[in-house]
């Protein structure tokens, strides 16, 4: 078993909510560490977009009959565009709207005063907050899979993207 597997062990993976209380705490905890993953993503997403935007600006800026003569120079801008494109996709946030939650800045918006959102949140119990991190957990993760998936994209193309461009400069 890995690290952290026995709380996964053995899982349905269709447990009720409610059904075993988890530890005071334990969704607060996976919302951060779920939060730290999204902003490494956005990091990562924002490194390639500059970095490809940088790279697509040298072209045009003094290498454009490269970019237009080259099938290489087409290529290599085509794949730079590709990763700016998904770069910029990744970075973005998809999260359901219209729920009148406690935890996500939309859904507290939904609540259409701050006092019917502080109503909500003095009828709150210790498990019904639990409950609120357990759902946004859920939903954040799958943000934060949608993320890396793009991220992954912006970062090949990226890099096929430079190598394009040093074949196409330089012949490397």
């Amino acid at each position: 078993m890995t690290a952290g597997s026995e709380l996964v062990a053995g899982g349905s993976g269709g447990a009720e909510l409610g059904a075993a209380a988890a530890p005071a705490g334990f969704g607060r905890g996976v919302n951060e560490y779920l939060g730290h993953y999204v902003t490494v993503s956005d990091a990562k997403a924002g490194f390639c977009v500059a970095a490809a935007l940088g790279l697509l600006a040298y072209f045009f800026g003094e290498r454009l009959e490269v970019a237009r003569q080259s099938v290489t120079g087409q290529v290599a801008v085509l794949l730079l565009i590709l990763s700016t494109a998904i770069g910029f996709v990744a970075i973005f946030p998809r999260l359901p709207k219209g729920a009148q939650g406690v935890l996500f800045w939309e859904d507290i918006r939904n609540h259409g005063t701050e006092g019917a959102y502080v109503d909500a949140t003095r009828r709150l119990t210790d498990s019904k907050v639990e409950e609120a991190y357990a759902r946004q957990n859920f939903h954040t993760a799958e943000v934060v899979h949608q993320k890396l998936v793009f991220v992954r994209w912006s970062v090949a193309l990226m890099i096929l993207g430079l190598a394009a461009t040093m074949v196409a400069l330089w012949g490397v």
